[in-house]
């Protein structure tokens, strides 16, 4: 759900996603599991680096930008925000137009690795994107503004914009040869 904007569905509960029509078919319909898997790693792959940051801050070791990110990461909602931003960004990241509906790991790339293998393929997208975020946005200002369904659209046009200037420096190469529409 939140992979195809709607992040405030997605952030309501698993269950309703199989209890209400709508919401099922804009999951599920018409989606091949490629797609499906492709979305469900994304949001492992969040996971995991919420996980990181969590033992950094632990440690100790953790800076205030991480910090920033975790904060952000602490919000209930805010994964399935990430997860809208990210696919919104996917034409900055891939340099090429993405139907949001088929894009996908290609066959090649599901064959060979695991969830967990694939999750890791995302991790420097998930860097990036969330680094580019938490200097747009914060753990306050998410939280009084989480409710509009525009703030995706600005955040994501944003960061879109600094993946897009710094994309040759950002190591994407891997991702990017991993993806397409199918």
């Amino acid at each position: 759900m939140a992979f195809h904007g709607k992040f405030q569905d997605a952030t309501r509960g698993k269950n309703l996603i199989f209890e209400r029509k709508p919401l099922y078919r804009n999951a599920f319909e018409g989606k091949k599991a490629t797609h499906v898997l492709f979305a469900y790693t994304l949001g492992r792959a969040v996971d995991e680096r919420r996980i990181e940051l969590k033992h950094k801050s632990n440690c100790g070791t953790i800076i205030s930008l991480e910090e920033a990110q975790l904060s952000l990461l602490r919000n209930l909602r805010f994964k399935s925000f990430l997860i809208a931003v990210v696919a919104r960004c996917l034409e900055s990241i891939l340099g090429r137009k993405v139907d949001f509906e088929t894009v996908a790991f290609n066959a090649a790339s599901v064959k060979g690795n695991s969830l967990y293998a694939l999750a890791a393929i995302w991790s420097p997208i998930v860097e990036a994107v969330l680094s580019f975020v938490a200097t747009q946005i914060d753990s306050v200002t998410f939280a009084a503004r989480s409710g509009e369904e525009e703030l995706v659209e600005t955040v994501a046009k944003q960061v879109s914009a600094i993946l897009y200037a710094s994309r040759k420096s950002l190591q994407f190469d891997n991702f990017i040869s991993m993806v397409s529409d199918s």
